[in-house]
């Protein structure tokens, strides 16, 4: 496997400035003569920078965690969990939603967008953190966090379209395993078909009880008659583009439970193609994408997703192979890389990695092994690529 080159071809892949382009022309031009123009999330410049090819924005807000655009106001706020400029970011977009002067709204959404936008009536913002960090490290799918952040969210789970009498359009690279649209960035200008209930037996489920939590549930819109909204990228177009560059096989584009029982479940497939030559017959490639997870309980070290299932596969991996895992974010868990690349000959004594899974310290072990791959920031957001070859 020729890692860089894969590397690229994934995250050309998952470049959001085309899928903007075709998007835009779903909706009628003349609905775009004055938008408002709110670009939310980790691929917000991207997709901010190709709206501007064919869109004059009346005003523009781009809420990002890195890049830079050229827009009326630009606010970099906290991602994984938000800070105080989130807040500044929601209450600044909610208050150009509410001011009006606009023909229409245009909404770019990625995901990320549940941190670096938020406003909430009810919490604080050092109150809204801690919650956000409680959800994070639970072990919760992506789905059940961003059901109770939309039920305690003032401007999440469809209510900021609510704030405008104009059309809203939104168009959404999502980062959301199974396709629920409403979840990308905890869905602002989206329907909700959650209910306030499952965000309180969610919250129960991993002890959440304090009050100001539970009070801070509210529910959330089920109709919006002037929102629509389309996804233009998401990583099951991603997989089945780089699949097929890369001459290989779709596994899935919706992996999801935890992050070592997948690293496993691609080594047993691994393994009983080579000894039965089933369900594969090597040289093979595999391509999938997801967001598997992490239950983090107590301490833990320099660790994410994709790190875990780089060493639970070279754990139990038998015979030659390459593996490659990618954030197309850029970023992997609480560490500064956007996967790893490791094969049969790796080296890692068994102890070591059972140490490192136990402890969530991935990145610290592959660091030291120089099996880290790090591309900075991406500018895109569409989960994780898997490739898998067997020789």
């Amino acid at each position: 496997m020729k890692v860089r080159e894969t590397v690229d071809l994934i995250l050309r892949e998952a470049d959001p400035r085309e899928p903007t382009l075709k998007g835009l022309k779903q909706i009628p031009e003349i609905l775009l003569e004055r938008p408002l123009v709110i670009a939310v999330g980790k691929a917000s410049v991207k997709m901010y920078n190709a709206m501007t090819e064919k869109v004059k924005p009346w005003k523009s807000i781009v809420v990002t965690n890195a890049g830079d655009a050229e827009a009326d106001v630009v606010i970099r706020s906290g991602h994984p969990f938000p800070n105080e400029e989130s807040f500044r970011a929601g209450e600044t977009v909610l208050d150009a939603v509410r001011k009006g002067g606009y023909t229409s709204i245009l909404f770019l959404l990625s995901g990320g967008a549940s941190s670096l936008m938020e406003w909430s009536d009810r919490l604080s913002p050092q109150d809204f953190r801690k919650l956000n960090e409680i959800l994070v490290t639970s072990g919760l799918s992506i789905d059940e966090i961003n059901v109770v952040r939309k039920h305690v969210s003032s401007i999440k789970g469809g209510r900021l379209a609510l704030e405008s009498s104009k059309a809203v359009f939104t168009l959404v690279v999502s980062d959301v395993v199974g396709g629920d649209i409403s979840s990308v960035g905890s869905g602002p200008t989206i329907p909700d078909q959650s209910t306030l209930t499952e965000a309180l037996e969610i919250m129960k489920s991993i002890d959440i009880k304090e009050d100001k939590f539970i009070k801070a549930l509210t529910e959330t819109p089920k109709e919006i008659p002037n929102s629509k909204a389309w996804v233009v990228l998401d990583v099951d177009k991603v997989v089945e583009n780089v699949k097929w560059k890369l001459n290989g096989i779709s596994l899935s584009s919706c992996v999801r439970g935890e992050a070592r029982d997948f690293g496993y479940t691609l080594s047993s497939i691994l393994n009983n193609s080579r000894k039965r030559g089933e369900p594969l017959k090597p040289p093979f490639t595999v391509v999938a994408g997801g967001e598997p997870e992490v239950k983090v309980t107590g301490n833990s070290g320099k660790g994410g997703r994709n790190g875990e299932v780089c060493l639970s596969l070279a754990r139990y991996a038998k015979g030659e192979f390459e593996f490659l895992a990618l954030a197309t974010d850029g970023i992997d868990g609480n560490s500064e890389y956007a996967g790893c690349y490791i094969t049969s000959g790796h080296g890692l004594k068994v102890q070591d990695i059972e140490k490192a899974l136990r402890e969530h310290s991935s990145y610290e072990i592959l660091e030291k092994n120089g099996n880290v791959l790090n591309t900075g920031p991406t500018g895109t957001n569409v989960n994780n690529i898997y490739v898998l070859y067997a020789p």
